[in-house]
């Protein structure tokens, strides 16, 4: 004996549809009105946004370096570009200390981190955020430069990097990571 599992479909005078399949039978006006009818869509967009602007990114982390008094601006550590080297930082933010600069182009100040020269690099770009171990400097680029010391290179200023260019020696950075953006 065979026994048929698929619905078969019947309609009645009042335009509505009756889908039946062994002993379920579902009645479309019933569909039609049924007060949550992408319940579990409803349910489970909200916390799938959520869930998407809020989980952070394995390979860059977002940071504020804040010059104390005068502005912030957006960074990215890149985790890619150097790992060890950016999960010191990370376990040990906040950061803090005075401005100093090497030449015109770069500003920088000391930390007490020590991590070594890794996948390290000569030249850098307007923007670029680099780490001199020999000094356990962290090295932010107002202009392209190749500044002769051998740095690990760490991540990129994402705006108002000019703002670096009205720093004095003496005025503090601050460096840390900031929860919502």
């Amino acid at each position: 004996m065979l026994i048929s599992t698929s619905p078969s479909k019947t309609s009645s005078t009042s335009g509505a549809s009756t889908y039946s399949s062994g002993s379920s039978t579902i009645n479309s006006a019933s569909l039609e009105s049924d007060k949550y009818p992408n319940s579990l869509k409803a349910l489970y967009n909200p916390i799938i946004l959520n869930y998407k602007l809020s989980s952070p990114s394995v390979s860059r982390k977002q940071i504020i370096l804040e010059i104390k008094g005068k502005t912030k601006i957006r960074c990215d550590l890149k985790r890619h570009l150097s790992p060890r080297t950016v999960g010191t930082i990370m376990r040990s933010l906040p950061l803090e200390g005075h401005a100093h600069f090497l030449g015109k182009h770069i500003a920088y100040f000391e930390t007490v981190l020590d991590s070594g020269i890794e996948r390290s690099t000569k030249e850098f770009k307007k923007g670029d955020i680099a780490f001199l171990s020999s000094t356990g400097s962290v090295c932010f680029f107002i202009d392209d430069v190749s500044p002769g010391k051998i740095m690990t290179p760490i991540g990129k200023m994402l705006e108002n990097i000019d703002a670096l260019k009205d720093v004095k020696s003496g005025d503090v950075f601050y460096l840390y990571e900031e929860t919502a953006w």
